[in-house]
């Protein structure tokens, strides 16, 4: 019998009491209209230096919103977001946009570990 299961449900419940938190709150929702409008920008994006500029958006976004009372982002938001960076790293784009991603994801675990994992 395994108890990955249980190990994965505790995890969406205390993903779900973290996040509860700010559901109510408006920069939450402000926060996760952002990134939409920032996501959006990705899809119409048709050159690596739009890219560049779509990443600094999302750079001040995510800046401005973790310096902020909202230090989570929207679960909803997540695997948009990681498919985005993900994609930014591609080995056929320039090191212009590497750097960029890994910016905002030294960003993410930078702030992720501040608040996560620090007592």
């Amino acid at each position: 019998m395994s108890t990955q299961p249980s190990i994965q449900v505790a995890e969406q419940i205390a993903l779900n009491v973290i996040e509860s938190r700010f559901w109510n709150s408006s920069a939450y929702r402000n926060f996760s209209t952002d990134l939409e409008q920032v996501f959006l920008e990705f899809e119409k994006a048709q050159e690596w230096s739009d890219l560049i500029s779509c990443l600094g958006k999302l750079s001040k976004v995510l800046e401005k919103r973790f310096n902020s009372q909202c230090n989570i982002i929207p679960r909803n938001r997540q695997p948009h977001l990681i498919k985005i960076l993900s994609q930014c790293v591609n080995r056929g784009l320039p090191a212009g946009v590497h750097i960029r991603a890994i910016e905002i994801f030294s960003t993410i675990f930078a702030t992720i570990n501040q608040h996560f994992f620090n007592p």
